[in-house]
């Protein structure tokens, strides 16, 4: 669509997103056959057109810095950048971590080498606030807070507190056998649940948001092949 130049459909497809429930628009033009740069400049100034999909936080989101940066000189507003890592020095993701700051933009770092201690660096204390959803990475999210800060976990493993750091842990773990005895029962009883919708996997988020909202007319359905 974008290797096309079809801006129009993409405009759909962002207008899609945002009815769906999206809190913020993610925006990647990562593709062999792109001019990366190019794309995310263009896309950008195509959806500030849009009313619907402007109001949304932007996500800029790229593995090439060329491309982020081009991206945060063409949004309006505040936005987000996906992501900085240390992958070409510390020197260089401090310096792309002060540039995203002076574009008015907030960081995502990649869990690589020691990013607690450039989460501190960054913020000048640590982040007020954390959540951790990767397994086996509680104690590090722990140490990116700063002193009397909140970790919320969602692993089931949450990490001992310090510091006075205020620990939150949310975890439901499945029941296979559970699941089975109701859905036997509601076929023995001959009632059947109406689907207001099929996701995929990769749109989980906008289907529990879905759920969330009261807006679901019935069930919404995860389905991995999709």
């Amino acid at each position: 669509m974008i290797e096309a130049s079809d801006w129009a459909g993409a405009i759909d497809v962002a207008l899609e997103q945002v009815r769906g429930g999206a809190n913020v628009l993610d925006v990647n033009m990562d593709a062999d056959l792109l001019d990366g740069e190019e794309a995310m400049r263009t896309f950008l100034n195509v959806i500030a057109t849009e009313p619907e999909v402007a109001r949304l936080p932007i996500m800029v989101d790229s593995s090439r810095w060329s491309v982020i940066e081009a991206g945060l000189q063409s949004i309006q507003g505040k936005g987000i950048v996906n992501s900085i890592s240390l992958k070409e020095g510390e020197e260089a993701f401090l310096e792309q971590a002060r540039r995203i700051r002076d574009y008015g933009a907030s960081e995502v770092l990649d869990y690589h080498d020691d990013w607690p201690a450039l989460v501190h660096e960054i913020t000048g204390g640590g982040a007020p606030k954390a959540v951790n959803a990767a397994p086996g990475q509680e104690a590090n999210t722990l140490n990116a807070v700063a002193d009397g800060g909140r970790l919320a976990t969602i692993t089931g493993d949450p990490p001992p507190s310090q510091r006075g750091i205020q620990l939150v842990d949310a975890y439901v773990a499945p029941d296979g056998l559970v699941l089975e005895a109701a859905v036997g029962q509601l076929l023995a009883r001959g009632q059947t649940i109406p689907i207001a919708g099929i996701y995929g996997l990769g749109d989980a988020a906008i289907a529990l948001r879905t759920v969330v909202q009261g807006r679901a007319e019935g069930a919404c359905v995860l389905d991995p092949a999709r």
